[in-house]
């Protein structure tokens, strides 16, 4: 559907079953895509980890954080963003059994396909379903009764829901991750010195605790033969899947070793 175009029950159940046939298809996209969200919000489109490179779209800086956080989790197995409540029959049964209004796209009669921020699959075979809402959002009666649709149709399908805003996602360790996702990959060349450079970096910060982090970096491309970007890119990578943490940012490159908390870890 393009944005601004009127919306027909007829123009509506098309998109849905077009979606339904790229989804069945392996060809997943979002539902409301990031052209054709409404104006504001810090809106991105992710190249995804989990997804092979897939790329995602968020609607607001809360949705990236999350994002990110579900990426970095490894009991989710794939990240599925602004999903639809295809059953649009249901979503409007359950809003006149909860007593409310149900909601409609903008000048027509016709009931919108909801969606939902975040649906993820988890390595249990389970899922988890995500509302991604500022904290002044929530404050809104509107808001909260078209949430409650959502909790309900996702509360039908045994799938645990949870509403999420700023106060939990705006914090440091968010802010970390979300840092450290666009380093989540590496190149052929790279990850084949990956094993290597955790080897050298971890003997070059032995041999003075009192060099700053970026020159232990420096110090460890050269013993490989890399340039100094590649070596930052495999050390921000090495935290991103967690072989070396910080009791600091994880990007605060000036820092001595003795004062940032270096901490290898064997196994990831």
């Amino acid at each position: 559907m393009k944005k601004g175009q009127p919306i027909s029950p007829d123009l509506r159940d098309r998109h849905i079953a077009d979606w339904r046939e790229r989804r069945d298809a392996g060809r997943y996209q979002p539902f409301i895509r990031t052209e054709r969200a409404p104006s504001g919000g810090n809106r991105a489109r992710v190249p995804g980890i989990k997804s092979g490179g897939r790329e995602h779209h968020t609607l607001s800086h809360n949705e990236y954080l999350l994002f990110c956080l579900l990426e970095h989790d490894e009991i989710v197995r794939a990240i599925w963003e602004q999903y639809p409540l295809l059953e649009v029959d249901e979503t409007v049964a359950i809003a006149c059994e909860l007593g409310i209004r149900h909601p409609r796209y903008p000048g027509t009669r016709t009931d919108v396909c909801m969606t939902t921020d975040f649906l993820v699959d988890l390595t249990d075979g389970g899922q988890r379903a995500y509302a991604v809402k500022s904290a002044h959002a929530l404050e809104n009666d509107r808001t909260k009764q078209k949430l409650s649709i959502e909790e309900e149709y996702w509360r039908r399908r045994g799938v645990p829901w949870q509403a999420l805003t700023d106060v939990e996602l705006r914090i440091e360790r968010s802010e970390n991750i979300a840092f450290l996702h666009s380093f989540g990959r590496l190149n052929l060349k790279l990850a084949a010195h990956s094993l290597d450079w955790f080897e050298a970096f971890k003997a070059e910060s032995n041999k003075t605790k009192d060099a700053q982090l970026a020159d232990v970096v420096e110090a460890t491309a050269v013993d490989l033969g890399l340039t100094y970007h590649e070596s930052v890119q495999i050390y921000y990578y090495l935290q991103w899947v967690g072989r070396i943490s910080l009791q600091t940012r994880p990007y605060e490159l000036d820092l001595v070793v003795l004062e940032s908390g270096l901490t290898f870890h064997d196994q990831c």
